[in-house]
């Protein structure tokens, strides 16, 4: 322990907390959870599933999470190349201003 640690007085120690960290975006997401949950509990039928050369009788519950995690990750991916891009752009715009102060 450093000294300045020991030579604090902890009745000096004040806790201090702005709110209890429940954001709106806290309470939506956690209301989206809930009805993902529900959505999936109520749709535990199997039904047909064909893709290509492939079928096979699947839970309606696997189909949604399924199709939840592909858009999920082409949203990523989007959004990786489109970021990339505008940091190319950016990259290129400030080149140009510094070329053209010469």
């Amino acid at each position: 322990m450093a000294a300045k640690d020991r030579d604090r007085d902890d009745s000096e120690v004040v806790n201090r907390y702005a709110g209890t960290g429940v954001t709106p975006t806290v309470i939506a997401l956690a209301l989206l959870a809930i009805a993902v949950v529900i959505l999936l509990a109520q749709n535990t039928a199997s039904v047909p599933f064909q893709f290509l050369t492939f079928e096979a009788d699947v839970p309606l519950y696997v189909l949604f999470l399924v199709t939840a995690l592909g858009a999920s990750l082409m949203t990523v991916l989007a959004s990786a190349i489109w970021r990339r891009r505008r940091r190319r752009a950016r990259n290129e715009h400030e080149e140009l201003e510094r070329l053209r102060q010469r």
